[in-house]
C-alpha cells in the first residue's frame, strides 16, 4: 500500500490531502493517516500544513497560485 501511495503523488504531481487520498485509494482516513506519517518519517514525502505562512518553506510554494486556498497534505520529498 505505501507504493500505491507514492504512485499517486508521483501520477498527480502535486500536493494531496488525506480526504483526496482516502477517496482516491477507497482506504479509512484514519488508516491512512499511519501510512502518510511513515512515509513522512522515511523521508518520502513532506508535510505542508495549509497555512499562507508555511508557503515559503513549502516545497511547492512557487509552483501555487497565491490566491487558492491551500489545504493540509503531503508533497513528495525533493528525494524524488
Amino acid at each position: 500500500m505505501l507504493h500505491t501511495i507514492l504512485t499517486e503523488f508521483r501520477l498527480r504531481g502535486t500536493a494531496l490531502s488525506l480526504e483526496t487520498l482516502s477517496e482516491t485509494l477507497g482506504v479509512e482516513p484514519s488508516a491512512l493517516e499511519g501510512m502518510l506519517r511513515t512515509l513522512e518519517r522515511k523521508g518520502w514525502l513532506v508535510r505542508i500544513d495549509g497555512s499562507k505562512s508555511a508557503c515559503p518553506s513549502c516545497p511547492l510554494g512557487q509552483l501555487c497560485d497565491p490566491a487558492a486556498t491551500c489545504e493540509a497534505g503531503y508533497v513528495l520529498a525533493k528525494r524524488q
